[in-house]
């Protein structure tokens, strides 16, 4: 059984504002494993408006010593669906690794909705799924070395998205 993880964030910014900052959000300092973001496919399905887009992640992490042996430090690769349906104001990406898929496989599912008490700020929810293939003696540590990543880079991300609407939003004031 994999480790499973959901978090829920509050942004005091517009649904608009907040999907845009996504699109916005690599580069960044506050996320510097992520190398590169290439857009492999975008469709606008004319009946609906809405937008899919599949990108791919390239990205590196430091290799902990006790796994050097078996992860090289060489980038990595995810793969990340999504849909934007500007009518119902509903963002949902999937993201899933394609790196070293015989010993770990991680899935996130992250969506962007309108609060349903307050339409000016946007509910982030993020959910996200780590297996290891790994024996019993490493797998404890690496669950916990893999949720440990996962909740700063929930953190790291939450940061680099607060930052760009704020500086989107002075940009429109001025």
């Amino acid at each position: 059984m994999g480790q499973t993880e959901v978090h829920e964030h509050v942004y005091k910014h517009s649904w608009e504002t907040v999907t845009l900052a996504h699109w916005k959000k690599y580069p960044n300092t506050h996320c510097p494993q992520v190398l590169e973001v290439d857009i492999l496919d975008r469709a606008v399905d004319s009946a609906t408006g809405r937008m899919f887009t599949k990108r791919l992640f390239t990205g590196q992490s430091p290799v902990p010593s006790f796994l050097s042996w078996l992860i090289k430090p060489e980038p990595a690769y995810a793969i990340e669906c999504s849909m934007v349906d500007p009518k119902e104001k509903k963002m949902v990406l999937n993201l899933k690794s394609l790196s070293y898929s015989n010993l770990i496989q991680v899935n996130e599912t992250c969506t962007y909705e309108p609060h349903p008490e307050n339409q000016e700020w946007t509910v982030f929810r993020q959910e996200w799924r780590c297996d290891w293939n790994a024996p019993t003696y490493l797998k404890n540590r690496l669950d916990s070395l893999s949720v440990q990543r996962f909740r700063d880079s929930v953190m790291n991300g939450r940061r680099a998205i607060q930052e760009i609407c704020n500086e989107l939003e002075a940009k429109w004031r001025s």
